[in-house]
């Protein structure tokens, strides 16, 4: 998806002084193959900064001005350009130039031999007010006096023809902003940062966080981790987020064989007192570093989600990083054109981020088996009847609305693969030697042809693994999760009635202005939450007695669901709207009482195990 840093900018910009608003400030040279930014992060108005583009000299009579349309690992149009305000383009002479806007994301400038500056200020996407074009919180971008999320492709853009010149970029920030990056650095100052980067693919891979310095760093196998961390409320630092996500980096470094494919990796996290935050949060990779936004949510569930997230970020780097097809290696930020394979790059990554935990200790089989239930249950809220290949090639627009299905039958597929394997070897080889394969065939810098993956995959297994993937990925037949996990001595029952005490699913979000955690949604909630009367946009206080809190929700949820039996009481106070619109308290009380329910896809560990089903089971779990 982003190519490595093949050499380093070899010349230094010749710099002079230039008196600006009563301040000495560098005004670049222009160069004829050299790119140079200026981002003045030290004046911050309206949530907004101004930036100074250089573009490197072209001969040509005219040229586009491009910023993305859709950027690597997001699958989701967000047209980058719609943030530019008051863009300005000028020559050496400071002479305004004529240009037209093409789309949110294209301008034409005319006469562009003459070509010296463009200014312009930049909005950021946490506050975008077009609510149908939302983007993707860590693929996006923040401007406080506190911190500046600074995912590049938000900000800066470039000239068509330009893409692979070298970057120049000089950051004027507050002298109490540190700027964490995995960009080249040439030097750092109190008030000014400069950095390089061999490309835009580069520049756009290598997000910034500017916030009040809290990093840390360790060295896993050959690489060096390093994290920043900004919590709003101090609810996590780098030190936690390092040691987590240091213990699953090390496993990953054992599965891939003893080493992990990185000198360095940067993790830039983010954790906020936001109510979109808990909708919105997730990562976004990158070649060397990733973006984690996180709710600030009891510490032990967010340093589990971290955890899950960093696994599944940093195996990027095997896939699409380095092992990829032709529409990753040279991607169209203008006009990309999708893979038919993102249950190879996001499905295959999101089984092996917890397949490796299993195997190496930092989860149990049984939890591992709770992983893969809970995707087979959300799979099945999706159009069973799509073949993967085809809603990936469509995902932009026709089937847009079932790109997350690649996390769950994407991750189901990759597990069933991994099985199938496992049995064809007697238990010897697996999912990683496939991919181990591939890797050493396709490096980062080469790809496959995206119609010819099943052939490749084919040619490195058994001529059965191809009618799998026709059968279960190019067509959509169901996947054959009794079958496979029989061999391996897991029972799966794909449905059953028990009687269950429980809430149901209580969607909850969270409400910062009266920091309460809130129900906006009420159709699948339990028979006992209804006998309780619980209704949408109920403010929780209280249950049992208890205080409750965004912090010790967790806790109390898991207390009630490990202590009590049908018969109890049960008590609940909540802050609910009044017909004036005023908030009122209420309290609601029942009895605990069971009800039935149908439970999908069981998943149990055999007990009486034949002599092959555990060399597949200890193959496959590394047991």
């Amino acid at each position: 998806m982003r190519f490595n840093i093949a050499y380093r900018v070899l010349s230094l910009l010749l710099l002079f002084p230039a008196l600006h608003f009563g301040q000495i400030r560098e005004q670049p040279m222009q160069e004829d193959q050299l790119n140079q930014l200026v981002f003045h992060l030290d004046k911050l108005e309206n949530d907004q900064f101004e930036i100074d583009f250089y573009p490197a000299i072209t001969q040509l009579d005219s040229v586009y001005l491009i910023f993305p349309k859709v950027v690597p690992g997001t699958y989701s149009i967000s047209n980058f350009g719609r943030f530019v305000q008051e863009l300005q383009i000028t020559d050496a002479s400071g002479n305004d130039l004529k240009f037209k806007k093409i789309d949110y994301n294209k301008w034409v400038i005319y006469n562009a031999r003459s070509l010296y500056k463009i200014h312009y200020k930049v909005d950021d996407s946490f506050d975008d007010p077009i609510a149908d074009q939302d983007i993707f919180r860590p693929g996006g971008t923040s401007f406080s006096d506190s911190l500046f999320l600074l995912n590049l492709f938000g900000v800066a853009g470039y000239l068509d023809g330009k893409k692979d010149t070298p970057y120049r970029l000089t950051v004027h920030k507050p002298t109490f902003l540190y700027g964490s990056t995995a960009l080249e650095n040439i030097s750092r100052s109190a008030t000014t940062d400069i950095f390089t980067a061999e490309n835009y693919f580069n520049l756009h891979d290598k997000p910034i966080l500017y916030a009040i310095a809290d990093t840390a760093s360790t060295m896993v196998f050959n690489t060096k981790v390093e994290v920043a961390s900004y919590s709003q409320s101090s609810v996590l630092n780098a030190s936690e987020i390092l040691e987590t996500s240091a213990s699953v980096l090390m496993a990953i470094g054992n599965y891939l064989g003893g080493n992990l494919p990185a000198e360095r990796y940067v993790i830039l996290s983010i954790a906020e007192n936001d109510a979109d935050a808990l909708s919105g949060y997730g990562a976004l990779e990158h070649h060397n570093s990733t973006v984690l936004y996180m709710p600030e949510f009891e510490k032990e569930v967010l340093l589990q989600e971290i955890r899950d997230i960093v696994a599944h970020e940093f195996l990027h780097i095997v896939t699409p990083l380095s092992l990829h097809s032709e529409y990753i290696h040279g991607f169209d930020f203008y006009n990309p054109e999708m893979s038919s394979h993102l249950w190879f790059f996001e499905g295959i990554t999101e089984y092996t981020s917890h397949l490796v935990q299993v195997r190496y200790g930092l989860q149990s089989p049984l939890e591992f088996l709770g992983v893969m239930k809970s995707k087979m249950d959300d799979a099945e809220l999706y159009n069973l009847d799509i073949p993967m290949t085809v809603m990936s090639r469509n995902v932009l627009d026709i089937f847009k609305s079932e790109y997350s299905n690649v996390y769950d039958k994407g991750a189901l597929i990759g597990m069933a693969l991994d099985l199938k394997l496992r049995i064809l070897s007697d238990g010897k080889k697996g999912l990683v030697d496939l991919m181990s394969q591939l890797s050493a065939e396709f490096g980062s810098d080469t790809f496959f042809e995206d119609d010819q993956l099943f052939r490749l995959i084919e040619k490195h297994t058994d001529p059965s693994i191809r009618e799998f993937l026709a059968r279960y990925v190019e067509g959509a037949e169901p996947l054959p999760f009794e079958e496979l996990l029989a061999e391996a001595g897991v029972l799966y029952i794909e449905e059953t009635t028990q009687n269950q005490i429980g809430f149901g699913q209580l969607p909850i979000s969270f409400d910062p202005d009266l920091d309460k955690l809130y129900i906006y949604d009420n159709t699948d909630i339990s028979p006992m939450s209804k006998a309780l009367g619980l209704e949408v946009e109920d403010r929780l206080l209280s249950l049992n007695g208890e205080d409750l809190t965004i912090d010790n929700a967790a806790d109390l949820f898991g207390d009630f669901y490990s202590s009590v039996k049908e018969g109890d009481k049960l008590k609940m106070e909540v802050l609910r709207l009044d017909k004036k619109g005023k908030w009122k308290k209420k309290k609601l009380k029942t009895k605990v009482f069971s009800f039935p329910v149908v439970v999908r896809n069981t998943l149990l560990i055999d007990n009486d195990l034949t002599a092959q089903q555990q060399r597949v089971y200890n193959g496959w779990l590394n047991l």
